[in-house]
């Protein structure tokens, strides 16, 4: 079948307004499984496994809210997949290269809405941009993207900064949606 972006399948999903579009390009190209989230959690936590993230460190992404719901959306589209996104026919994991494309297909609608040529992993600078815009400390913006920390710090700093992140991304997240809000 073939892909349908805003189709309501979990790809589709994949190409919505996010209050975090770093956590969910994460969850797409990481390959995240539901085992791993916890979304009833009093304070929500994503855990990914060391073997999945590219610094090689067990990696836990505080979920804010609206990510926890959009996450609960995508749940339930994926059905009874082990998958965030799943593939559209609901065997294995969604290639991410769909959403790539699709993106890619549509930079001319998204000129037409004054949105400039981007990539799903441009999001990951923007939320970087934005976090320093909010007043962020950059030592936690970085933790927020999972960024090695340098030398020294990475051997004798390893605390996993939870409240400090969760507060950075609940200020992203309302940054965002103020801003689709029109405020």
């Amino acid at each position: 079948m073939a892909y349908r972006p805003l189709s309501g399948r979990p790809n589709g999903a994949a190409t919505g307004v996010w209050s975090n579009p770093a956590v969910f390009f994460e969850a797409l190209t990481s390959g995240a499984r539901w085992s791993e989230l916890d979304l009833e959690a009093k304070a929500p936590v994503w855990d990914i496994a060391a073997e999945r993230t590219k610094t090689g460190v067990a990696f836990a992404v505080p979920l804010t809210p609206p990510a926890v719901e959009q996450f609960k959306r995508l749940k339930r589209m994926a059905g009874r997949s082990p998958w965030v996104f799943p593939a559209e026919d609901g065997d294995g994991l969604m290639d991410p290269k769909l959403l790539t494309r699709s993106i890619a297909r549509h930079l001319d609608t998204f000129a037409e809405h004054k949105v400039g040529a981007f990539t799903l992993h441009d999001l990951r600078r923007t939320v970087r941009t934005g976090l320093a815009k909010l007043g962020i400390r950059p030592d936690i913006a970085e933790r927020c993207l999972n960024h090695a920390q340098p030398g020294i710090i990475a051997t004798y700093d390893t605390h996993q900064y939870l409240d400090e992140k969760r507060d950075a991304l609940t200020q992203w997240a309302g940054h965002l949606l103020a801003f689709r809000d029109g405020k």
